[in-house]
């Protein structure tokens, strides 16, 4: 930070020529330069500040700039398995992947986003749902559980929302209660909750996420481009009308 502040300041400060008597170019010497920051600094410290400021916020610019081109240019390579539940289109061109933990408030918040992307790209996008619960998050996994058990009858989305909508009150009761209020087969739904292939499903899904080095949610890859958190509705249309125009090419 020194070295970049005395760069800062010397080509602020030192913007004109200086001349000696003769009109010719003079040589200032270390010490003289040295005392001309110094000066400059005291006289002026909220004008580096700012000339600081502005030119760290350039720089993560441009470095955010770099690593979204990269994302794009250097998509990750993921495919879903057949047991991950799929919202949409089967046939878009565009996949969503979702890494999720259902006692996530973030998870919970992006939730309505998904819904309006659908919405929005009917036809053209498709979401899938992968489990990623956390460790300090006590229920999450006995409620991801719960869900790829609901999955089994044909309702995950179903009970995937009802889950949500009950963050705050997740147990095996309320699971129960959830599944019944769907019309779940009560017996075949605790047996498949505690399953092998359910505790399978799980761990193939944080494996991938370990693999993938994702450690939050939520986080997605739209067709293979990363985005980590509950952005707003327009910063995931950024990406996904990138991600056609870049089809086209």
């Amino acid at each position: 930070m020194k070295k970049l502040l005395t760069l800062l300041v010397a080509t602020t400060a030192l913007t004109a020529c200086h001349n000696d008597a003769n009109n010719k170019q003079a040589v200032m010497t270390e010490d003289q330069v040295k005392l001309i920051i110094d000066n400059y600094i005291e006289e002026n410290p909220g004008k580096i500040l700012q000339e600081v400021n502005n030119y760290m916020a350039k720089m993560q610019a441009e470095q955010q700039k770099k690593a979204m081109e990269d994302k794009f240019t250097n998509p990750i390579k993921f495919e879903l398995d057949e047991l991950t539940p799929v919202k949409g289109d089967a046939n878009a061109v565009i996949t969503i992947v979702e890494f999720s933990d259902f006692e996530c408030p973030f998870c919970q918040r992006v939730t309505p986003t998904m819904d309006a992307l659908l919405e929005r790209y009917k036809g053209k996008i498709k979401v899938g749902f992968k489990h990623l619960p956390l460790d300090f998050h006590k229920n999450a996994e006995s409620s991801s559980l719960a869900s790829i058990a609901a999955n089994e009858q044909g309702k995950f989305w179903e009970f995937h929302d009802e889950i949500f909508a009950n963050q705050t009150n997740l147990s095996e009761e309320t699971y129960l209660k959830i599944a019944k209020d769907l019309g779940l087969d009560i017996e075949k739904f605790k047996a498949d909750m505690a399953s092998e292939k359910a505790a399978n499903k799980l761990a193939f899904d944080m494996k991938q996420a370990q693999e993938l080095g994702i450690s939050g949610t939520p986080y997605f890859l739209i067709n293979g481009v990363a985005v980590s958190g509950a952005l707003p509705e327009s910063e995931f249309v950024k990406v996904i009308e990138q991600v056609l125009d870049n089809m086209k090419k």
